[in-house]
């Protein structure tokens, strides 16, 4: 519950976790099968279903390919949390380039 009213500028968004790891209804031999419990487990399947859409259409907005360039587009948006490169084709963090940048000019002096 919202203590006060978000400002007219500020976007909403409200989400539905459903449970993924456990099931929501646990059938048992011999027991009485009934509509209710079909629902629910029905349910838990397409809320499931509709939260990994939404997820993947969100990724989607987000991550595309430039049809001119054929290039990978964040669409404005940061990678962050990422290690230091290895590979000679690994990307490299601000910081890494930085330093790496600042050690070689220390070299040249």
């Amino acid at each position: 519950m919202l203590a006060a009213a978000p400002a007219s500028s500020l976007r909403v968004e409200v989400r539905r976790v459903t449970p993924l790891a456990a099931r929501l209804v646990d059938y048992t031999d011999g027991s009485t099968l009934v509509a209710a419990d079909l629902d629910t487990s029905s349910l838990q399947s397409l809320y499931n279903e509709q939260e990994l859409k939404d997820t993947l259409e969100n990724l989607q907005a987000l991550l595309s390919i430039d049809p001119i360039t054929n290039l990978t587009t964040l669409a404005g948006g940061r990678i962050t949390n990422v290690g230091n490169p290895v590979n000679n084709q690994d990307a490299a963090t601000k910081s890494f380039v930085n330093l790496a940048f600042t050690r070689d000019l220390g070299s040249l002096a």
